[in-house]
């Protein structure tokens, strides 16, 4: 995987870092290293201008040793047992059905949506859900699907004076400029990502550890308009906590592979993540009122000047709170006596032979941070469990 810095700072990102300094928050030159704290410009895994993406970096290479059979737009619909051992897989391709025979294993990576949903189509889930829907049950493991968790946020936005912002090379002639800047360079706004800024901080001075993170990008956007872009120039700031401790659930809908399962991720549903995340967006409207930002700051877009006290926040919460795309969990990694189980420290699915769930599902918690890194080492650490590699020596770090 390739890892780069960013190779172009806008002035509003280097406001926005001053101003969390103004604040005593320290600046931070490798996030991804030892210590987290701080707030520092985004690393990204984008290299001369495109994505290095886990395809490109682990599948494509592996394809041309020439014993991987790619099948690309196929469903995964049923696995078939034999006495509590996978033996085959259904999958569904241009209208047609299909099954593969295995001959050691069957690997799910199917991720935190449909890896539980293929369990449950299956026959392994809660007996409950599935005879609900005439599944018959091969293995009552009622934890999968269950444990769902996931970062949120809500946006913290404000129009900007005295500078362009990303929002007016999105459009018109900035934007065809920036397509030539990235033909011929691949340099500009086409080969940048969200968030070109991170801040990892407390929600309470009494706290050692972080809780909170915020998300930066000289860009603004209009939730009512699909994440439109604004015509003016504005910045918006994404708060969210490192660890909710809210629960959701997926849960298979019908007998069909083609109906979406249903996906509850009960964000907020806990009160200490709706205190946190309050702690986490006044922290962002204090970094963009602050004196290193007030050359740029006009007036506060989202939630609006307005919203002050707890209740005012929380509803603004209600209405604004989205995925932070970094679901995980749902298959999660526990001893069998734990209700909540369903791999255990082999990522074998408990109650069943020569199956296992190598994805973002298994983690028992969700990391505070972002979960590519982890997920990678999930399918880094799978891959040696099913070669049979001793693990390595323990590490002090």
């Amino acid at each position: 995987m390739q890892v780069t810095e960013l190779d172009w700072q806008h002035p509003l990102t280097d406001a926005f870092i001053q101003s969390a300094r103004e604040l005593g928050i320290p600046a931070n030159t490798d996030y991804n290293g030892a210590n987290q704290a701080g707030v520092f410009p985004a690393q990204r895994s984008i290299y001369r201008g495109r994505r290095c993406s886990p395809a490109q970096a682990y599948l494509h290479p592996a394809l041309s040793t020439g014993n991987i059979d790619l099948r690309q737009n196929a469903l995964a619909t049923k696995i078939l047992f034999d006495n509590g051992r996978a033996k085959e897989l259904c999958y569904r391709r241009g209208g047609r059905q299909y099954k593969v025979e295995a001959t050691r294993e069957i690997i799910l990576c199917g991720g935190v949506f449909n890896t539980p949903q293929l369990l449950q189509l299956s026959g392994v889930g809660s007996s409950e859900t599935l005879n609900d829907l005439a599944i018959p049950v091969v293995h009552h493991l009622p934890g999968v699907g269950q444990n769902l968790r996931d970062h949120c946020y809500i946006p913290v936005s404000a129009r900007v004076r005295n500078i362009k912002s990303l929002n007016e090379r999105s459009r018109g002639i900035p934007l065809c400029m920036e397509v030539l800047k990235y033909v011929f360079g691949r340099r500009g706004l086409l080969a940048l990502q969200p968030s070109l800024c991170y801040l990892s901080w407390k929600s309470r001075p009494d706290l050692t550890d972080n809780d909170i993170q915020i998300a930066y990008a000289p860009a603004s956007y209009d939730t009512r308009r699909d994440m439109q872009l604004n015509d003016y120039p504005g910045v918006t700031c994404a708060p969210w906590q490192h660890v909710p401790k809210s629960k959701g659930l997926v849960q298979v809908c019908s007998r069909d592979a083609l109906d979406p399962p249903r996906i509850q991720p009960n964000y907020l549903q806990e009160p200490t993540d709706r205190e946190v995340l309050l702690a986490a967006a006044r922290l962002s409207r204090d970094i963009l009122s602050a004196r290193a930002f007030s050359d740029f700051f006009e007036s506060e877009d989202q939630p609006g000047s307005n919203v002050n006290t707890d209740d005012e926040w929380y509803d603004y919460m209600r209405q604004s709170v989205s995925t932070g795309y970094h679901p995980v969990g749902t298959c999660r990694m526990a001893p069998v006596s734990d209700p909540t189980a369903v791999v255990n420290s082999e990522l074998k699915v408990h109650g069943i032979q020569a199956l296992r769930v190598v994805d973002a599902s298994v983690m028992p918690n969700i990391p505070s941070g972002n979960t590519h890194a982890s997920t990678l080492m999930i399918a880094e650490k799978g891959s040696d469990m099913i070669l049979g590699k001793p693990p390595l020596p323990a590490a002090e770090l």
